[in-house]
């Protein structure tokens, strides 16, 4: 598991880098939601955090690009995504929505 040097964190996440830091190690950190590019980089994949500790994901690729606290701050952060692109871009592509969200929310 890699994380993204721009990684967006949900508002609700008060201590991001333990949190970072703990995923890393491979801690559990129950509660979060990771929101990652696919295996072929071409779109977004939600997992709950647990589930990087089960065999089966070990050898994926995986990059994340957020951390939210719970399904629903996670889901509006890609319901927001999707607006974005549909609205700056005039298709719903996520991946460069991506940027565009990180601009605005600085």
């Amino acid at each position: 598991m890699t994380f993204d040097k721009d990684v967006i964190i949900g508002r609700s996440i008060k201590k991001s880098d333990r949190i970072i830091e703990k995923l890393q190690g491979k801690e559990l950190v129950p509660g979060y939601v990771l929101v990652c590019l696919n295996e072929s980089r071409s779109g977004l994949e939600l997992y709950p955090s647990l589930v990087f500790f089960q065999k089966r994901m070990l050898d994926k690729d995986i990059h994340v690009v957020g951390i939210f606290k719970g399904n629903k701050d996670a889901f509006e952060f890609i319901r927001v995504l999707s607006e974005t692109a549909v609205s700056k871009l005039g298709e719903c592509d996520l991946i460069k929505a991506i940027e565009l969200y990180r601009e605005a929310n600085k």
